[in-house]
């Protein structure tokens, strides 16, 4: 899947202002217009963007993370400069749209457990700052990434039991000292998984919790 210039398909809709604001139809979401200072002199807003993340997401996630955290602070810097609440308005419902269209990006070329929880803690933390509750971004973003999260822990538990299994099976000599290692290397299998939620939600500490334990039932059953 191709990371650079990739957009988000599922939040235009929601960032492409189908509804206008006045009688000429501009868009909340689109390019922020010219604002004015209480000198009344004009300024021309730069419209947000972000960097395309790296080639090798997974391997770097946490350094993009903190790349587009420095550009969140200094967009809020300057949407807490004097301007019309108009404008303000205007310029944070683009500025959310950019942000979580970014993040949905993000979401898309993860592929592990670990950075999809590293991902969603650092929203969750940041919450406050990036939501919008008129248009609810947030939430349906929050939705999707739980989804992946709990596919992905499918996945890793599955082919983490499938190695243990394998190692298990190669033993020439199965002892009682054997039969404790498959016990152990199957509790640290099963306890990783939900560490990675238990900071984000209780709930979904329990659903991750829920997912290892049914791999572990269909791994005791071959």
């Amino acid at each position: 899947m191709s990371i650079n210039g990739q957009s988000s398909r599922e939040l235009l809709p929601l960032c492409s202002g189908e509804a206008s604001d006045d009688e000429h139809g501009s868009s909340d979401c689109s390019e922020p217009h010219s604002v004015q200072s209480n000198d009344h002199s004009t300024q021309t807003s730069e419209p947000l963007t972000f960097p395309d993340p790296p080639a090798d997401l997974d391997r770097h996630l946490d350094q993009h993370l903190k790349t587009i955290e420095e550009i969140v602070e200094n967009e809020l810097k300057k949407l807490s400069h004097s301007m019309s609440e108009e404008d303000r308005t205007r310029l944070k419902k683009h500025f959310h749209c950019e942000t979580c269209t970014h993040l949905n990006n993000l979401l898309q070329n993860i592929s592990t457990s670990k950075n999809c929880s590293l991902l969603m803690t650092w929203v969750l933390q940041r919450k406050d700052l990036l939501d919008n509750p008129d248009l609810e971004l947030l939430d349906e973003w929050e939705t999707k990434a739980q989804t992946k999260l709990l596919k992905r822990v499918q996945e890793e538990v599955c082919n983490s039991l499938e190695k243990i299994l394998k190692v298990d099976q190669s033993q020439t000599c199965h002892n009682d000292e054997a039969y404790v290692q498959l016990y152990v290397d199957l509790i640290q299998c099963i306890d990783a998984m939900p560490k990675l939620a238990q900071n984000i939600s209780t709930i979904l500490f329990y659903r991750v919790q829920e997912v290892c334990f049914q791999e572990l039932l269909n791994f005791v059953k071959r």
